[in-house]
């Protein structure tokens, strides 16, 4: 399957915002065929800079029922350098969805 083009979006974090208001909202456009979700990763970056990265996959059970409609789409596009790259503009001491 061929993708493309691709564009980034990097979202700051804010309590249980994004699975309560963004998520289903994402679910709905890409249902509506104007986007294709092709990976989804959750950042964290501490105070000290340190960069931890989780995956839709590493969510727990409960956690992962929002995710179902993207699940399908997932390919794990972002590689590590993206990742890199992307998270250096993430605020030390807070979380993004990429």
């Amino acid at each position: 399957m061929e993708i493309g083009p691709l564009e980034y979006v990097v979202m700051g974090l804010e309590d249980d915002r994004f699975t309560s208001d963004i998520l289903p909202e994402l679910n709905t456009i890409q249902q509506s065929g104007l986007i294709q979700v092709v990976d989804l990763l959750f950042v964290r970056k501490a105070t000290d800079g340190a960069v931890t990265i989780q995956e839709v996959s590493e969510l727990d059970e409960q956690e992962q029922q929002g995710y179902i409609a993207l699940g399908e789409n997932l390919g794990g596009v972002l590689t590590a350098q993206d990742v890199e790259q992307l998270a250096k503009d993430i605020p030390a001491g807070n979380e993004a969805v990429i």
